[in-house]
């Protein structure tokens, strides 16, 4: 990234563009560059390491991030996680994992169906809470996540379901607290 920062108008007039190849940490220090000249880099290749970003940095420099072979790391406070969990979801197929660096990502069932993408990439799991009428028309949904989901919160009211759905749902019942 040194001599990208350098030569990078010379780089601008290669047809077809650039590959950048260098350590995980000067790709993170370069980032703000590197994504002002996406449209000109065909890939980017850690040599050592993985890339690891917050949100902040991830939502200013997504495009040249979605260079990099392999993927990216996010890491942040679960608040900003929450936050921002849209564009993650949307851009789950290049996030390699998910870290909270503070606190559980907590989440409502609709936030879970519209990103549960990003939801799955977070390292350690995260955590639904919601009414109980929520949690039960998820049930099924919520069950098939169960192995990354943490604990399950019903916010008002008891969950109450037959044996079948019981038998069907059981996975993500035993996760309510």
């Amino acid at each position: 990234t040194g001599v990208f920062s350098a030569d990078a108008a010379a780089l601008n007039k290669i047809v077809g563009g650039f590959a950048i190849s260098d350590t995980a940490a000067n790709i993170q220090a370069n980032q703000a560059a590197l994504a002002a000249d996406a449209s000109h880099i065909t890939s980017i290749t850690t040599t050592s390491g993985t890339v690891t970003v917050g949100t902040a940095l991830f939502v200013a420099d997504e495009s040249s991030l979605n260079n990099i072979a392999g993927g990216f790391a996010i890491s942040d406070t679960a608040a900003n996680i929450q936050a921002n969990l849209a564009a993650l979801a949307a851009d789950a197929s290049h996030i390699t994992s998910i870290t909270a660096t503070s606190g559980t990502v907590t989440v409502g069932t609709g936030v879970f169906a519209a990103d549960s993408a990003a939801l799955n990439e977070i390292v350690g799991g995260f955590a639904i809470s919601d009414t109980a009428a929520n949690i039960q028309a998820n049930l099924t949904a919520l069950a098939a996540d169960a192995s990354l989901i943490t604990s399950i919160t019903a916010t008002s009211g008891t969950v109450t379901v037959g044996t079948g759905v019981f038998s069907a749902d059981a996975a993500a019942l035993n996760k309510i607290v």
